[in-house]
């Protein structure tokens, strides 16, 4: 659950209630500031501490928040904490030039007041670690990889054991661990390789984003951050505002029996490129092989399933960037960069899980053996 500090000052606490309430009834947890116990030390500690156990603060601004010296420290300490502030213009004010810098939230207007907005920019900040503790590197990896493999292999073979209304098998849990074990070394290249695919930004549609708790954990353990939607109408509008690296969605909502459908018509009318994966209660081939005709790059049921289609999509597109890097340090006679990248893309490829493999991995696959025959061909 995203957490959410909420700023402001005592002339707006009426609209600091209202954010309190309208945050609470959409599911997030929220840390106000008790206006009756501001000053010393104690009150400085409780203020402290509210704001690093955040996600996101919330500073509310008007003409007297701009001017309190209590806001201007709580939001100077969220950033100085490197915790995600987004300013709510409540009434137009004279900006700090820190704030200033910083994307606002419009709540100007009475009548169209941006809650929707807030809650996709909440959702796409990731989860605040339980620890901040320095790293321990244990092996080739640090402490707290290997705690985010545990988490997230527990978490993916409980949404399977869920699906199938069993419990989570420890064979499921190991065969987890490993393909986290996997993208984890991916992570730790050399400083020479090139770096990967940079959105790990994801748009999942479900009328209720609840039943897919433990998926999203899973996914969010191996870096990938969300947007969630419950409607075509709102995924439609969220997609028309930003780049997403794939969406998921379910098939059927209340709006009708086959609405995942209609955001995938949608979207592939403009965009054919970002990777749309069904996730629905059926996994009946005529559901897979219509998604595929529309555009969708896989239909499933199955957690794991879907965190191996996910997944190879993910790898897929780390291997296309880093072929495109070997290729420009071929043409700037960068070898042993060209080779490094190379060797990265196709360490990737092998690791994929043979039935879940793009169509198209056979092509990059081959188009790096071609440059390696090159590379062989000049002695480099």
């Amino acid at each position: 659950m995203r957490k959410a500090f909420i700023c402001y000052a005592n002339e707006n606490e009426t609209f600091a209630r209202l954010a309190e309430m309208m945050l609470i009834e959409a599911g997030y947890d929220v840390w106000l500031d008790d206006r009756k116990v501001r000053g010393g030390e104690e009150w400085r500690k409780a203020i402290d501490d509210g704001i690093s156990a955040s996600d996101v603060l919330l500073v509310v601004l008007t003409p007297e928040s701009c001017e309190s010296q209590y806001v201007t420290y709580e939001w100077a300490f969220a950033l100085g904490k490197g915790t995600k502030v987004i300013p709510l213009l409540v009434e137009d004010a004279e900006l700090h030039p820190r704030l200033a810098v910083l994307q606002h939230l419009d709540f100007t207007n009475k009548k169209t007041m941006p809650w929707a907005r807030l809650f996709q920019e909440i959702d796409i900040v990731k989860a605040t670690p339980e620890s901040t503790a320095e790293c321990r590197r244990v092996g080739d990896m640090t402490a707290e990889q290997l705690q985010d493999i545990i988490a997230g292999a527990v978490s993916l073979a409980t949404a399977s054991a869920k699906s199938s209304e069993s419990s989570a098998a420890p064979e499921d849990i190991l065969r987890t661990a490993k393909s986290f074990v996997d993208l984890m070394q991916d992570a730790a290249q050399p400083a020479s390789a090139v770096a990967t695919v940079t959105n790990r930004l994801v748009l999942w549609v479900d009328d209720q984003p609840d039943n897919n708790i433990y998926e999203r954990r899973a996914f969010e353990s191996m870096g990938l951050e969300f947007a969630l939607a419950r409607s075509t109408k709102q995924a439609l509008a969220i997609l028309s505002d930003r780049q997403f690296a794939m969406v998921i969605s379910d098939l059927g909502r209340p709006e009708g029996p086959e609405e995942g459908y209609s955001v995938l018509d949608q979207l592939r009318r403009t965009d054919n490129e970002t990777p749309f994966f069904i996730y629905t209660g059926s996994n009946a081939k005529e559901h897979e092989r219509e998604a595929k005709e529309r555009g969708a790059q896989g239909v499933t049921n199955n957690p794991q399933e879907l965190f191996e289609l996910v997944t190879s999509r993910i790898a897929l597109s780390d291997c296309q960037l880093l072929v495109a890097n070997g290729e420009d340090c071929l043409r700037n006679g960068e070898f042993k960069r060209a080779y490094d990248s190379l060797k990265s893309a196709q360490r990737k490829l092998n690791r994929l899980n043979s039935d879940n493999v793009p169509e198209d991995a056979g092509l990059l696959l081959s188009r790096i053996q071609y440059i390696e025959a090159l590379m062989a061909k000049h002695g480099k």
